[in-house]
This record gives structure tokens, sequence and C-alpha cells, in this order.
């Protein structure tokens, strides 16, 4: 029995960082943009977090053939 308390403590403790740690991620996608038609694509999202995420948020949009794409995070 305290085996199996001992190892509830462990999982408990293990759930309750992973939910501090989830803390600094968010959802982000990319967001196509026509600048002629002001028509906007979103792509895909996925969760970043950390160093990962910095990158995204500070990344600048990027500008081809009338058409801007820039990282959108929630």
């Amino acid at each position: 029995m305290k085996k199996f308390l001992a190892f509830f403590a462990v999982c408990a403790l293990f759930a309750v960082s992973c939910a501090e740690d989830e803390a600094d991620c968010m959802k982000c996608y990319t967001e196509v943009t026509d600048t002629e038609t002001n028509i906007k694509t979103k792509g895909a999202s996925a969760t970043y977090c950390d160093e990962e995420l910095d990158k995204k948020l500070g990344a600048k949009p990027i500008s081809l053939d009338g058409k801007v794409s820039e990282w959108v995070c929630e």
C-alpha cells in the first residue's frame, strides 16, 4: 500500500509540474493576408513553448508576391 501511495504522489507531482510548464505555451498559426483583396487565410495551429514560442512571437511579417505572412499566437 505504501508503494501505491508513493507512486500516486509522484504522479500527482508530475501532473502539477506539467500544468505549470504549459502556462509558458501558446497556440500559434500562420496567417497569410492578400494585400490586394485583404483576404486572410489561417494555417494549422500548433502549440509552442519557451524558446520556440519566443521565436514565433519575435518573428517579423514576410511579404512575397502581394501576400504577407505572419505568426499569430493566442
